[in-house]
């Protein structure tokens, strides 16, 4: 069952890696009660067509493509993900393999920090966007809490007491766990396990403490909820071309922890993701393909009961970062991937002011069916993590700040509510949200920016 590395925009391997080994996820039918043992003796087995498995990695149960449902029924097999490299020269031969039933690009995924971006002219229909990426706050954390009413819910009780965040991020420097000199600020309270087993809490520095940042942004707004640090930059595979990344495989692994987790004792009850991909073309897959291993991945989660935010990325039409290039910039073009997954809680974007922040990534979704998105604004570019805590960046900012604090009101929500659904959540904030020009929803700000006391008292 041969699939495809490169789909129509991808440029050939030639022009990417020359004759260097591409990195990829495979997807293979095994045996439905193999053992990992032998899961990685069946895929040590592709040698044979040049594949350099990655045994450090082991295997990911994911669900089986559509098309491959029946026939892995029928032969009592189950799919999974595996990773490596191949050249570029044999990937058809890897493809060919018995039981291979699709070969994936792993590509490098970043987080939606701010950075220096270049003006562009903004569209005549709204007021024009901040485009000053942060670099003179306007206020902090606390006025955050005020303009969107969680000091009102927090005056009666709620602050998210009893529910876990799980932290899917760069890493954090968590209280209580040994940490190497040099790799933390300030470290962050309330951190209770993670992923990796063996070194959670212990590093943030991969992401300049772009894990710390919205880990204490989640809890600015839910003080008393817990939190997973559920780190997908590797830092010690055995394998120097992934370490200090993170790879799209590293998400997919991480989720299936969240996931076997919450099967286990019902947490973490959110996944905060404040990362993704710049340009489309550096994962075609990964940006339109509802089927990729991290979408279903995603919709595994949702399946689950687990509730799913996303930020919407920081590819705006009036300032996106440089490095979305120009074919991922603007509306219907910039939201990539299961960032725009219909059912996952979105987030764009605004200031302290109620304005939209220019690089906000605008929909509707690249992924089909191209969703409206994104589906609300939160609240970014506030004196929070940084520079309080870390004098590296200006403001907490970013897309990747807006949707920690959108997670953090949704901890908030689940307190109150604990059956609380995915669906229960995005409406909840959506039909109460503050409209922002122009009027109605719209591709740059959803239904506008949440009011966190009014989504509250609406459920």
């Amino acid at each position: 069952m041969p699939g495809r590395r490169y789909r129509k925009g991808d440029p050939p391997p030639s022009r990417v890696t020359g004759s260097r080994p591409l990195p990829v996820m495979v997807e293979l039918g095994v045996i439905e009660d193999a053992s990992p043992d032998e899961i990685l003796r069946t895929a040590s087995e592709l040698s044979v067509a040049g594949f350099e498995l990655d045994r450090r990695y082991g295997a990911v149960r994911i669900a089986s493509l559509k098309e491959h449902v029946e026939r892995l029924r029928a032969e009592r097999r189950r799919a999974v993900i595996v990773r490596g490299s191949v050249g570029p020269d044999r990937l058809r031969e890897l493809e060919a393999q018995p039981w291979v039933l699709r070969v994936w690009a792993d590509s490098v995924v970043e987080p939606f920090v701010v950075r220096r971006a270049k003006r562009r002219r903004s569209a005549r229909s709204a007021p024009t966007p901040d485009c000053s990426n942060g670099s003179s706050p306007t206020g902090d954390i606390a006025d955050v809490r005020a303009r969107l009413g969680v000091d009102k819910i927090w005056a009666a009780g709620g602050k998210g007491d009893g529910v876990v965040v799980g932290m899917v991020d760069g890493g954090i420097c968590a209280k209580g766990r040994t940490t190497p000199p040099h790799s933390c600020g300030v470290a962050i309270d309330r951190v209770v396990d993670g992923w990796p087993a063996a070194d959670w809490g212990t590093t943030a520095e991969h992401w300049d403490g772009h894990g710390n940042m919205t880990a204490f942004d989640v809890l600015g707004i839910a003080p008393k909820a817990h939190l997973y640090d559920i780190r997908i930059v590797n830092v010690d595979t055995g394998n120097p071309a992934k370490d200090f990344k993170a790879w799209v495989s590293d998400a997919v692994q991480a989720y299936e922890w969240a996931i076997t987790r919450h099967q286990t004792d019902g947490t973490p009850h959110i996944l905060s993701n404040s990362w993704g991909l710049y340009k489309r073309t550096s994962d075609v897959s990964y940006a339109e393909d509802p089927q990729s291993p991290f979408a279903r991945q995603v919709e595994a989660a949702l399946a689950e009961g687990i509730l799913v935010v996303f930020a919407a990325g920081n590819c705006g039409a009036a300032c996106p970062f440089p490095k979305c290039g120009t074919s991922s910039v603007g509306p219907g073009k910039s939201i990539l991937g299961p960032n725009g997954h219909p059912e996952v809680m979105t987030v764009g974007a605004v200031n302290l002011s109620r304005r939209l922040v220019g690089y906000s990534s605008q929909g509707p979704a690249v992924l089909p069916p191209k969703a409206p998105k994104p589906d609300f604004c939160a609240i970014t570019q506030f004196e929070g993590y940084f520079p309080t805590s870390n004098p590296m960046y200006a403001s907490d900012g970013g897309t990747s700040a807006a949707a920690a604090v959108a997670a953090g009101v949704v901890a908030l929500l689940k307190e109150k509510k604990p059956a609380l659904t995915q669906a229960d959540a995005r409406l909840a904030l959506v039909s109460t949200a503050l409209d922002r020009p122009p009027v109605g929803t719209d591709s740059s700000s959803g239904a506008g920016l949440i009011r966190a006391k009014k989504a509250f008292d609406s459920i």
